[in-house]
């Protein structure tokens, strides 16, 4: 009698042992880890999602998938708002602004404003990214008061 419940609990620690480490699964969802550990970010996503695809059911993949999304959607936000800066830094080097160039700039705000606000703090930034954020968002709202300021002039 115990050595057939002994069988059978090896047989089923055995084949779940199988099913973990060649399932496709679970083997894209290595893979992913391994990519999002090099902060490949777009990779990891990619072989996540597709492992997902595979076994809707494996954790592992759903938790590299929802972190790798963080990152891109983190990242995204910061090169949007370094694109936006570049161009506010660009208008505001000349040496008079038209009204239309001030709007421009008000539109600019507004656009990163937005898009701030699209960007949840579920998203769980590292220290680097959230310190960037603060800052655009300082250098933001500072341009947007002045330019309110100037405006009720």
């Amino acid at each position: 009698m115990y050595f057939k419940a002994f069988i059978f609990i090896l047989l089923l620690f055995c084949g779940l042992t199988y099913y973990f480490f060649f399932s496709p699964s679970y083997k894209l969802a290595n893979e992913a880890n391994k990519a999002y550990k090099e902060k490949n970010y777009e990779l990891s996503y990619k072989l996540a999602n597709d492992a997902l695809k595979e076994d809707p059911y494996n954790k592992k993949a759903f938790g590299i998938s929802s972190q790798s999304r963080q990152r891109i959607q983190i990242q995204n936000f910061l090169k949007y708002a370094n694109a936006l800066y570049q161009d506010t830094s660009k208008i505001l080097n000349q040496t008079s602004l038209t009204q239309q160039e001030f709007l421009q700039l008000k539109w600019i705000c507004e656009e990163f404003n937005s898009k701030k606000e699209g960007l949840t703090f579920l998203n769980n930034p590292t220290n680097e990214e959230a310190k960037s954020i603060q800052a655009y968002t300082k250098w933001f709202g500072d341009l947007e008061i002045k330019l309110q300021n100037i405006n009720a002039q």
